[in-house]
């Protein structure tokens, strides 16, 4: 793990898997997008979950929308058409959600990725940014706003929709290896995040600094995977189609409960969970 901001992107400016990795089989990740995920912090596998799962979800998608929870939430700026909409948990009320979580290659990819011998499923995430949505995302680290320690710790972002570049989310290459966890931030610029832990640092502007910053084109069904420590951003949606993506987050062997303030991740906390002790509970059951 890097000291400081200023040597953390060492890694040599090649072989970034610029158009991504295929999966050798299904649920195997394979050793070079392994290696590339271990450098960069994050890795892209082209068509890693099945066109079957990409038609499963984009009809559930709407049934989610619909029965939005108590969680979800919607970020719409005056006077523009579009919205930012997300929501988690899905997988409790929706069968598709459920089935994915546990049937999908997803958490083979996952536990490969990791190089773990156990996995536990955290949440799912809905992403929504309708044409017309000025909404960015600002630069951060999921692991800022989770109740966890660790470092066995992924997501699996999987596009919806045919999302270009310029709508995508950007990473800086090698933050994960940063030695600092930085402050939660609201995802709405009118507001600050609930419950902030203030002795951690603002993140910093990682637009005006000198870090490489990857991105990718993708199609329906292309996967995003990253460390809970990669720092990502995403920029508003000024196309004409929808960005639509489902998020999953997964925890290997070396992950245990961090019990910071309610209000820095998923409003559920599980069950039974306590200070250093195992993540496995019913809310975050153990698939693998």
């Amino acid at each position: 793990m890097t000291t400081g901001l200023a040597n953390a992107d060492t890694a040599p400016r090649q072989d970034i898997g610029a158009d991504g990795f295929t999966p050798i089989a299904r649920g195997e990740p394979g050793e070079a997008a392994i290696a590339a995920l271990e450098r960069d912090g994050v890795v892209l596998l082209r068509g890693g979950l099945g066109r079957e799962w990409v038609d499963r979800l984009d009809q559930a998608i709407d049934e989610a929308i619909a029965l939005a929870g108590p969680d979800s939430y919607t970020v719409a700026m005056p006077g523009e058409p579009g919205f930012f909409f997300t929501d988690n948990f899905m997988w409790k009320k929706i069968p598709a959600f459920r089935d994915f979580v546990f049937d999908s290659p997803a958490a083979d990819l996952a536990m490969k990725l990791l190089r773990s011998r156990t996995l536990n499923f955290y949440f799912d995430f809905l992403l929504v940014k309708e044409p017309g949505t000025s909404s960015t995302t600002p630069w951060h680290q999921d692991h800022s706003y989770w109740p966890v320690n660790g470092q066995q710790i992924c997501n699996i972002w999987t596009a919806m929709d045919v999302i270009p570049k310029e709508s995508g989310l950007r990473f800086v290459r090698g933050s994960h290896r940063f030695d600092t966890l930085y402050r939660a931030v609201s995802f709405d610029p009118r507001t600050h995040h609930p419950h902030e832990i203030m002795d951690r640092p603002l993140p910093p502007d990682f637009d005006s600094l000198d870090h490489e910053i990857l991105g990718w084109d993708m199609e329906p069904g292309d996967s995003l995977i990253w460390y809970s420590r990669t720092f990502h951003s995403a920029p508003g949606n000024f196309g004409s189609r929808r960005r639509r993506a489902l998020s999953t987050s997964w925890f290997g062997d070396d992950v245990t409960y961090n019990d910071i303030p309610p209000g820095t991740g998923p409003a559920s906390r599980g069950e039974d969970l306590v200070q250093g002790g195992p993540m496995t509970c019913a809310t975050f059951p153990r698939v693998r």
